[in-house]
């Protein structure tokens, strides 16, 4: 079994390194071409997005849960009823958030300081597009097919980096940055029914939906909570700072990230297999405890690289002007190692439906937030808050787990 994981993670693993050499090469050209300036603006209009999409990420592991419960059961009938179902109730809601989007569209621009809507029209765009991909990557993971969505990865981050240069030539600045995100979406959710073919037909509409509603909302909740967590200070900081120190902060937080993504690999591993497993009535914990190891060595070698050649890393990929960026780099890696390891512990203690977690989440996203709008002077300030607050949430989240598994091991 350890085997398995290590395999299926690696997997996944090389898929999403390979997927961001491209968004890197793609990050590195959005750079150069629009400046430290636009540069902030693009990051903090994704910084938007991904929190407006937290609702659809919430969907792509509620996905992931019950096609694996199902597959356990082997009722493929009840995943093609599932699946289907929910892209067309997410393809509405991504409408929804379109029109939404667009009337606040004053404020927003107000609010983080540019000169035109036309950017955020492009983000309620890009939501619609993207509302429908977590479910598609949902289900290959729920069926384990880790080869295939190894590929969904790769593909979207090709054909986002083919279109991001190609609409960029063409002059559309942060609008084209923003709308090859969406392209990049919508390409990957199409293909992604090559793999799924084998459900079309199979038909069982006969699906406890209040179970699956239950289990959404409290995960709602806790991965809304995760985001904010990360990317709400980005809003705050093109509030308060320069556009281009908000373009300094965007480029440490875009390096930092590839720490994320490794933890990501093997939550998403991690994830299918625990749920089969909690569905069989099997002990479980032993896949945390192998992704907390794996997790730990490849974010802590990558936090080596940076802490050790910050200067470099930044020429590498963002070049000149963006010289800013170095002095945040160290920190803002700390945050996402302890971001990374707390993605795959609370992802665990959801899958159990262990939604304590949830309260502690909301106390302490209300607690950075809060701790930004008051102690905002300079960004190492709210970059030591954000370390801070997911330290508390990897010690919290560490000893409840602990103790659960003493819980555990005692009652058998």
């Amino acid at each position: 079994m350890t085997k398995d994981i290590l395999k299926s993670s690696s997997i996944m693993l090389v898929s999403i390194l390979i997927a961001n050499v491209f968004a890197y090469f793609l990050q590195v050209y959005f750079g150069r071409v629009l400046g430290p300036i636009d540069y902030g603006t693009f990051g903090t209009l994704m910084s938007i997005l991904m929190i407006l999409s937290v609702p659809i990420s919430v969907v792509g592991n509620v996905v992931t849960k019950f096609v694996s419960k199902f597959k356990a059961r082997e009722e493929y009938g009840k995943i093609n009823s599932f699946v289907f179902s929910a892209v067309r109730k997410l393809f509405i809601y991504g409408l929804f958030g379109f029109f939404v989007i667009a009337i606040l569209s004053p404020f927003i621009t107000s609010y983080i300081n540019i000169d035109s809507k036309l950017p955020i029209i492009f983000v309620g765009a890009t939501l619609v597009f993207s509302v429908m991909l977590p479910i598609t990557r949902g289900a290959l993971q729920g069926l384990q097919k880790f080869n295939d969505l190894a590929f969904n990865n790769v593909f979207e981050s090709i054909i986002r980096f083919i279109l991001g240069v190609v609409l960029l030539k063409f002059g559309l600045g942060v609008n084209g940055a923003v709308l090859s995100y969406g392209l990049g979406y919508l390409f990957a959710f199409l293909i992604a029914f090559v793999s799924l073919r084998f459900l079309f037909g199979k038909e069982d509409r006969k699906i406890d939906v209040s179970e699956i509603y239950n289990y959404t909302y409290p995960v709602l909740i806790a991965i809304a909570c995760l985001s904010i967590l990360i990317n709400f200070p980005t809003i705050l900081v093109k509030h308060y700072f320069s556009s281009l120190e908000s373009g300094y902060w965007n480029a440490a937080l875009t390096i930092s990230r590839l720490i994320g993504f490794v933890g990501a690999a093997f939550s998403g591993v991690m994830f299918a297999n625990v749920a089969e497993g909690h569905e069989r009535k099997e002990e479980t914990r032993h896949f945390l405890n192998k992704s907390l190891i794996y997790v730990s060595i490849c974010s802590l070698g990558f936090l080596g690289l940076i802490w050790l050649f910050p200067e470099f890393v930044v020429r590498l990929l963002f070049s000149s002007g963006y010289e800013g960026s170095v002095v945040l780099l160290k920190a803002m890696g700390l945050v996402l190692v302890f971001n990374s390891l707390n993605l795959l512990i609370i992802n665990y203690e959801l899958i159990l439906k262990r939604f304590k977690v949830v309260i502690l989440l909301v106390i302490l996203t209300i607690l950075e937030t809060g701790l930004i709008f008051l102690l905002h002077n300079t960004l190492l300030d709210i970059i030591y808050i954000m370390l801070g607050v997911n330290f508390i949430v990897f010690v919290v989240e560490l000893i409840r787990t602990s103790n659960l598994l003493s819980r555990f091991q005692h009652h058998h």
